[in-house]
């Protein structure tokens, strides 16, 4: 599929309203593929919003709530991908699941990424190799009820200062179980990384000023 312009893309659940918001611009795409977001007993609300991409094939997978409410806003700018796959995330009860498997990605360096929570301890250590980046960013994420940082560091990244992806969620321990294969070196780095948050956390621009 080949966007050009804004599209939005909103899905509604049975019992509780669910929104899916995806807004993408200057979108390039030779097969993209959108899966459903479903929710059960409680509002999700997952907020996609990507621009200027370049993907051969992309696909995003489920994000599924049972009994809690789950914000996911994804922002990406200025990407590029030869294919990527997002897999599926899971919400039971307290815990939220959430699996991201990227193949066959262009990077060059190695980043570290560590989110600690003071409460509930926490540590999420994302290892990223070969990646092409130009400039240093840093994403914190706080919560009011439970307090959490998340702390991104990104080094030579070719963003310009723009942020990547900021993954909101609320109320209750949420895990997410983050897995990324490398094809390419054979590598498997699972992740793991617990989210307390009470309140929605202001987007990067916010942060940044």
């Amino acid at each position: 599929m080949q966007f050009s312009a804004v599209t939005y893309s909103k899905i509604r659940a049975e019992q509780f309203s669910v929104v899916a918001c995806c807004e993408v611009r200057a979108m390039q795409f030779s097969a993209v593929t959108y899966s459903k977001i479903r929710a059960e007993q409680f509002s999700v609300v997952a907020c996609c919003e990507v621009r200027a991409m370049q993907f051969s094939a992309v696909t995003y997978s489920k994000i599924r709530a049972e009994q809690f409410s789950v914000v996911a806003c994804c922002e990406v700018r200025a990407m590029q991908f030869s294919a990527v796959t997002y897999s599926k995330i899971r919400a039971e009860k307290f815990s939220v699941v959430a699996c991201s498997e990227v193949r066959l990605m262009q990077f060059s360096a190695v980043t570290y990424s560590k989110i600690r929570a003071e409460q509930f301890s926490v540590v999420a250590c994302c290892e990223v190799r070969a990646m092409q980046f130009s400039a240093v960013t840093y994403s914190k994420i706080r919560a009011e009820q439970f307090s959490a940082v998340a702390c991104c560091e990104v080094r030579a990244m070719q963003l310009s200062l723009e942020h990547v992806a900021v993954n909101l969620l609320i109320h209750f321990n949420i895990y997410s179980n983050n897995k990324i294969t490398s094809v390419a070196r054979n590598e498997n780095i699972n992740l793991i990384s617990c989210f307390l948050l009470e309140t929605i956390v202001a987007l990067w621009s916010e942060l940044a000023a």
